[in-house]
C-alpha cells in the first residue's frame, strides 16, 4: 500500500519477532520519489508478541510531500527497543 492524499499512511505487512518474549521494535521506512531519492524518512514502533507477527501502519501525512512519493523501502532489520 502506498500513501496518498486519500490514504496518508503506508502499511508494513509483517514485523516478525523470533524472540521468546514480547518486544517493541522500531521500524524505519524511507519514502522515495520515482528517481529513488528519499522524500521522507520515518519510523514507528510496533509491539510484537513472542514468536509472533504484527502489521504496522505508518502515517506520512504530516510530511506535506505525498504527491512526490512513488514507493517506499523498509529497512530490513528493526531495532528492538525493549
Amino acid at each position: 500500500m502506498i500513501a496518498s492524499l486519500t490514504n496518508p499512511a503506508n502499511r508494513v505487512d509483517c514485523v516478525r519477532n523470533q524472540n521468546a518474549r514480547d518486544v517493541v521494535f522500531t521500524v524505519k521506512i524511507d519514502f522515495k520519489d520515482r528517481n529513488g531519492f528519499t522524500v521522507v524518512d520515518t519510523g514507528s514502533q510496533a509491539s510484537v508478541p513472542a514468536k509472533g507477527r504484527q502489521t504496522l501502519r505508518v502515517a506520512v501525512a504530516g510530511a506535506g510531500r505525498l504527491d512526490e512519493i512513488d514507493h517506499c523501502e523498509v529497512h530490513p532489520i528493526a531495532t528492538a527497543d525493549w
